[in-house]
Order: C-alpha cells, then sequence, then structure tokens
C-alpha cells in the first residue's frame, strides 16, 4: 500500500493566536494529502455576523476559500456571536437557512 504525506489544516483565529490557541476551536481542522486542496464538496453555506466578537469575517472567508465545492456562499450579516442582536436576528438568519435548502432539497 502507497503511504500518502498528509498535512494538517487549521484555519489561524486572531482570537486563538491571543489565546494561544492558534485556532479557533469551532473552525475545521482535518488532514489532506499535501498538495491537494480539500475534498469537501458538498454545497455550503458559511454564514458571519459582522458584531460577532470571537470569529471575524476574514476567518470566514478562508473557510469558504478552504471548501472545494462550486456550490458555496458566503453571507457576511448583521448580528452578534449568538444572534441576540438585533432583535430580528435569529429570525431572519433561519429564514435565511430554510431559502438556502429550500433551493436544494428535493420537495416531496
Amino acid at each position: 500500500m502507497k503511504k500518502v504525506e498528509r498535512q494538517f489544516i487549521a484555519i489561524e483565529s486572531p482570537m486563538g493566536v491571543r489565546n494561544g490557541a492558534g485556532f479557533h476551536p469551532c473552525q475545521g481542522l482535518y488532514f489532506t494529502p499535501v498538495g491537494e486542496r480539500p475534498k469537501i464538496k458538498l454545497p455550503a453555506l458559511v454564514i458571519q455576523s459582522l458584531a460577532d466578537t470571537g470569529v471575524f469575517p476574514g476567518d470566514a472567508k478562508n473557510i469558504y476559500d478552504l471548501l472545494g465545492s462550486t456550490d458555496k456562499k458566503l453571507e457576511l450579516t448583521q448580528g452578534d456571536h449568538y444572534l441576540s442582536a438585533p432583535a430580528n436576528a435569529r429570525d431572519k438568519h433561519a429564514d435565511m437557512i430554510a431559502d438556502w435548502l429550500g433551493q436544494r432539497l428535493y420537495r416531496c
């Protein structure tokens, strides 16, 4: 069996660097063969709140860029980390997710 050298991919976050971790614990960490792009080919929706104080728009953009899918979307939206502000943030995001899924799921 051929041995494949693998590289570790972690998406650095300024918060992780400040707390010594080097990456945000919620971000994708995985191994991939050296020189190859990640093989995440499924449709992907990346939503980033602009007022988030733990994950930043640049982090979301890095995740988006690493996705191998041709069907991917990055939404930069208003709201904080928990979508508790503005008042309608959770409903707005739930509708955004439902609309995105509704465009991709088979309806019976």
